[in-house]
Order: structure tokens, then C-alpha cells, then sequence
């Protein structure tokens, strides 16, 4: 049985949450700035604990290790952003051309 997400967390779920800010932050790792990779690395640990919770609920999922919920979920978050935080405007690197 999960916790409520009001309750303290455990090592389990604060491990969890650091592997959910690196896996969402992997993709983005050389085309976002600090600024960006902040703002991934926090919404990949609200949006992570969503998948472990509610998510693994709703699919009726046996995911005892929440690696679907971190991993899965994590990874398609930091995808999407870094679409988002790779504009020059917000810090990034975007693509430039050389010639």
C-alpha cells in the first residue's frame, strides 16, 4: 500500500524521486541550461509520483519496483520538455547551422 502523498516519504520514495529527476533530465542534458533542467528535474518528480501512484492504480499494473511509473513516465516527460527548454530564450542550445 502506497502512502498518501501528504504523509512523510520514505528512502524508497525519495530514492525514486531522484531517479525520476536524472531520467527526465537525460534527454535534455546537453541542450538545456540550468534554469531548464531545474524546472524538468521538479516536474518529473510531481509528474513521476502521479505514475507511481495513480497511474500504476489506474492500468492495474504489478509494478512492486514503480520502475513503469519513474522510468516510463520520466522519460517521456524529459522528451517533451526538451523540445520545450531548448529555446535560446530559455537558457538552451538550440540547433544552429555552421556554414
Amino acid at each position: 500500500m502506497q502512502p498518501s502523498p501528504c504523509s512523510p516519504c520514505s528512502l524508497w520514495q525519495a530514492a525514486s524521486g531522484a531517479v525520476a529527476g536524472l531520467v527526465a533530465i537525460t534527454p535534455a542534458a546537453g541542450n538545456v541550461g540550468i534554469p531548464g533542467a531545474f524546472v524538468i528535474g521538479i516536474a518529473a518528480g510531481l509528474v513521476c509520483l502521479w505514475g507511481v501512484s495513480g497511474l500504476k492504480k489506474m492500468l492495474g499494473a504489478d509494478d512492486s519496483l514503480d520502475v513503469f511509473g519513474v522510468h516510463a513516465v520520466g522519460g517521456i516527460l524529459g522528451a517533451l520538455l526538451t523540445g520545450v527548454f531548448n529555446s535560446p530564450s530559455l537558457g538552451g542550445r538550440a540547433s544552429r547551422s555552421t556554414g
